[in-house]
This record gives C-alpha cells, sequence and structure tokens, in this order.
C-alpha cells in the first residue's frame, strides 16, 4: 500500500486522529524521525489539497471523498492481488488464491462498486480455475497412490523387521514402560554410553562398571538407573547431555525430557503393544 493509502487507513480505523498520534503511527517506517515527519508532512498536504482529509478541532479527519478513495483502492488492491496470483505459473499458491476468492466473493455480496470493479479489472476466466482444479485433482489421485504404496511397503518393512524408533516424553509411566522392557527381553546387563564429564556421576549413581570407556549396569541394579531419572522429573531437572542405554539390540536415547527407542520393529511393536 502506497503512503497516501497508509495514512488514509490509519485515519479511517481511529475514526480521528491527531497529527502527533499519526506520526507515531509511521515513525517506525522510517530511518529517523526527521524523514518520518518530513513524509508524512508532504502526505497529508496532498491528501488535503485533494480533499481526501479535513481538520476538525485538532483532529484529522476522513472526508466521504477520501473514503471513496480508500475504498476503490482497496478494491483495486484485492483483484489485483488476485490476478497476479491466478496468473503465476510459476508458482500457484492455492491457500492464497482460496482465501482471496472468499474475501472477494464474500463482500461482493454486500458491496455492488466491488462487484463491478472486480468484473471489470479481471484477468482471469472462471475456466482458468476449472483448470486448476482438474490439475488439483489429478495431483490428489497420484497422491492417494503413493500414499497406498507407500503404506503396502511399510508393511513389507514391518515384516521384515527392519528398525523402527519410538519417541516419547520422559515421565514417570515412560520409565516404568523402560523398566519393564527391560524384563521382557530378560536383560542381564545395560551398556552405558554417555560424555565423559558426566561418567563418574552416573558410574557412582549405577553402581556401574566401567569398562573401556563405558559402563556397564548389571541387573540388579536397574532400579537404581531408573530412580535416578524419576528423580531428576519430580525435581524438574532436564539432562542436556545425551545418554545411551544399549540392550538385546535395543538402543535407547535419553536426553533432557525426551526418550527414545531404536531397534527391530518387532520388539518395539511387542514392548510398546
Amino acid at each position: 500500500m502506497t503512503s497516501k493509502n497508509s495514512v488514509l487507513l490509519t485515519i479511517k480505523q481511529y475514526n480521528s486522529i491527531t497529527p502527533n498520534e499519526l506520526f507515531a503511527r509511521i515513525v517506525g517506517n522510517y530511518t529517523n524521525s526527521n524523514s518520518a515527519r518530513a513524509a508524512l508532512s508532504r502526505t497529508l498536504k496532498n491528501l488535503n489539497a485533494l480533499g481526501f482529509i479535513r481538520k476538525h478541532e485538532g483532529f484529522i479527519q476522513l472526508t466521504e471523498k477520501g473514503l471513496a478513495e480508500l475504498h476503490k483502492e482497496m478494491k483495486n488492491k484485492l483483484i489485483l492481488r488476485l490476478n497476479d496470483t491466478i496468473i503465476d505459473e510459476g508458482n500457484k499458491d492455492l491457500d492464497s488464491i482460496v482465501k482471496l476468492l472468499t474475501t472477494l466473493i464474500e463482500r461482493s455480496k454486500t458491496d455492488s462498486d466491488l462487484l463491478k470493479v472486480s468484473k471489470d479489472s479481471s484477468t482471469f476466466y472462471i475456466s482458468d480455475l476449472e483448470e486448476m482444479i482438474a490439475k488439483l485433482s489429478k495431483d490428489m489421485e497420484h497422491m492417494n497412490y503413493l500414499s497406498s504404496v507407500l503404506t503396502k511397503h511399510v508393511a513389507s518393512l514391518k515384516e521384515l523387521d527392519f528398525p523402527h524408533e519410538i519417541e516419547m516424553q520422559m515421565t514417570e509411566e515412560s520409565l516404568n514402560k523402560l523398566s519393564n522392557f527391560f524384563e521382557k527381553e530378560n536383560a542381564q546387563e545395560l551398556l552405558i554410553e554417555c560424555d565423559d564429564m558426566i561418567k563418574p556421576i552416573l558410574q557412582e549413581e549405577f553402581k556401574a562398571e566401567l569398562k573401556n570407556q563405558q559402563l556397564f549396569v548389571s541387573k540388579q541394579n536397574f532400579s537404581k538407573l531408573i530412580n535416578f531419572f524419576k528423580g531428576l522429573i519430580s525435581q524438574n531437572i532436564k539432562s542436556k547431555e545425551k545418554i545411551k542405554i544399549i540392550f538385546s539390540g535395543i538402543s535407547v536415547y535419553i536426553i533432557e525430557n525426551t526418550i527414545v527407542f531404536t531397534g527391530p520393529y518387532n520388539k518395539l511393536a511387542q514392548a510398546f503393544a
């Protein structure tokens, strides 16, 4: 929108506005206040000369002529945007087209001037929109086909027991699921990988054994590991260091308040069925 239209729209929004209030509304669009003040002064002088505004008791107000000018510009802007969006062969923004058409149709029902301007200024035809619908329907058919094929492929990968991933928030419930997973897999030992900075802390907390820079937690200490993370939750502490737990071909990653399970699909599906 031009500077003229921007000022007219601002005045309309406030019904009447003082010069200082108007200046405060537009100054942010300029590099400094002097430039803003000079631009506003020129614009107001032109608008006044055209009969689009009047001053009344220190306030600036729109005249009927100014209001009509603003309505005309807004109508032209709507149809121009619609024309540009529809005829853009390289990038048809369907969301914008639907929104603009909705606005145009609804406003045209109560605004005969807008309806006339739109008909006279339109550079697109109904057939253009029908072509878009046909292409959209064809694209949707293709996407539905791809979705169907991909769904079958996913089912096949599940049968072949390809790797899978399940992510969940770290809560007492999810930690209980992790504990139950240990039991289902009859895990006898957990391998822990983590940053060297927190390794001594975890070794002490889990009563773990350090071998080749990795921590090994025996079965009798699994509960210590679970209780450690439950303690973090109760104290609202998020671990910023990633901790990896490995057992029975399963990898579990814990970072901040998230638990991520990775491993063969069937094992994970059975564990979280």
